[in-house]
């Protein structure tokens, strides 16, 4: 006899079990997923990263501006009446296109007061150098002092915003009625005014937009005013 031959039906089926492989579009899947992560990730990071580096431009731009500030307000408070006119201050310009402020100040070893002339140089795009020119009085040319020597020019900061802002400088003296403010004065108009107004601000990073301002306020009252 043949031998009987075991139903087909009861054979082990093969690769029909749980285990399976990856598919492509899983794959996709996860690799979508992992780039969205990143992109997130590396913007978060560059973010950061671009915050911290506007913080360090503010810091450093802030360290470099109070010593000018400062050595301004210590020139002012020493400045002197050199014509009698009881004006401290000799010739002042609040607009950006003519900005000056001039007074003489008796701070170094020479003779006679020095005089003092502070302007804008290299203006573009609303931001230009904050200069000061310094020249020394004629020797015995006093007490009517003469300044016909040559300047000394330096540099006290750059990129000092003169877009449309507060003044620079602006006089303020106090009457009846209040304080008022003065924008332009010298020569046939005396510069009659015991405080001086300075409003800085300097961009800490001029080739980006809305980079932070520095800003610093002093208000100098002239201690030889008369």
């Amino acid at each position: 006899m043949e031998p009987e031959l075991e139903s087909l039906g009861e054979l082990p089926m093969i690769g029909t079990g749980d285990e399976r492989g990856v598919t492509l579009v899983e794959t996709m899947v996860a690799m979508l997923i992992t780039s969205i992560l990143l992109v997130a990730f590396y913007g978060f990071f560059f973010a950061f990263s671009d915050d911290v580096g506007r913080q360090e431009r503010w810091a450093r731009t802030l360290e470099a501006t109070r010593p000018v500030m400062a050595e301004l307000v210590l020139r002012l408070r020493q400045a002197v009446d050199v014509d009698g006119d009881g004006a401290i201050v000799d010739r002042l310009d609040s607009s950006w296109q003519d900005l000056e402020l001039v007074f003489f100040s008796d701070r170094f070893d020479a003779e006679g007061p020095e005089r003092f002339r502070y302007h804008l140089e290299g203006c573009a795009d609303g931001r230009c150098d904050l200069v000061v020119s310094i020249t020394t009085a004629d020797p015995g040319s006093g007490p009517d002092w003469t300044y016909t020597s040559v300047a000394h020019t330096r540099t006290l900061l750059e990129n000092v915003v003169a877009d449309g802002s507060p003044p620079l400088f602006v006089g303020v003296t106090t009457g009846p009625s209040g304080s008022s403010t003065i924008t332009s004065c010298g020569g046939a108009t005396p510069c009659d005014f015991e405080r001086l107004r300075i409003v800085l601000r300097v961009d800490s990073d001029p080739l980006r937009a809305q980079s932070p301002i520095v800003e610093l306020f002093e208000e100098v009252r002239f201690r030889n005013a008369q």
